[in-house]
């Protein structure tokens, strides 16, 4: 996470005040991608280039007696290597990393555009939870904005789990009275594949059913949620 004390482009802030988002209060960008992921690119645009190379240099003494369908393999194999090599090195170009900008009234989604989404804007948040080799916790957040447009916030974002933490804080504190609101009028609660209501518990996988006068007891964590019957063991 940066500080809002940086210089934030013109476009964000232009977005930002017509949203009337608020003060700026952090940033957050993507880890700095280390060279060596682009020495697969680099050695894939060296093999391409010297098969067309040789391939030119050797047409008249050596490839001009070949069949021609083996003779026009050798430039499509070396088009092949630097074709692969040119979209490691150029695929940042074409998917550039997202910059997050938050306000207090909500965040700017910036790439080459800037998408605003105020935090009464978000209708739906999933996380997903993995661990490396390392044992070490990697998070991912997708949000959907009230318009069902969506936005991605991938594990490469410095400092990604404060923001992951922000965004579960306000759309609970947004989302969560309207749901306690709804369950007390008799209506049911969706979470996705599972449906709460006043006299059940209900996951759409499975089609299974379970009335409260049955619950024994739930456990939760990022990645399960176990439901128990009365009388069934752990």
């Amino acid at each position: 996470m940066q500080q809002p004390a940086q210089i934030i482009p013109y476009s964000v802030q232009r977005s930002a005040a017509q949203y009337q988002l608020g003060s700026p209060q952090a940033i957050y960008a993507a880890r700095k991608e280390n060279w060596l992921r682009f020495l697969p690119g680099i050695i894939a645009l060296l093999i391409g280039g010297a098969v067309l190379a040789y391939f030119f240099h050797a047409y008249a003494s050596l490839f001009i007696f070949w069949p021609y369908w083996q003779m026009v393999l050798v430039p499509i194999i070396g088009v092949g290597w630097s074709a692969v090599g040119l979209w490691i090195l150029l695929s940042p170009w074409f998917s550039p990393d997202v910059r997050i900008f938050v306000y207090t009234e909500g965040l700017v989604y910036a790439t080459r555009t800037c998408e605003v989404i105020r935090w009464s804007q978000m209708e739906r948040l999933w996380k997903d939870v993995r661990f490396d080799r390392k044992k070490r916790k990697i998070s991912s957040y997708v949000m959907r904005r009230n318009d069902q447009a969506f936005f991605v916030f991938k594990p490469n974002l410095l400092d990604g789990e404060k923001l992951g933490m922000l965004l579960e804080e306000e759309i609970t504190r947004r989302l969560l009275p309207r749901a306690i609101a709804a369950f007390d009028a008799g209506d049911p609660i969706l979470f996705d594949t599972i449906a709460i209501s006043a006299h059940s518990i209900r996951v759409k996988q499975g089609r299974k059913k379970l009335a409260w006068s049955e619950f024994e007891r739930i456990n939760i964590d990022e990645q399960t949620l176990e439901i128990y019957k009365k009388g069934q063991a752990a």
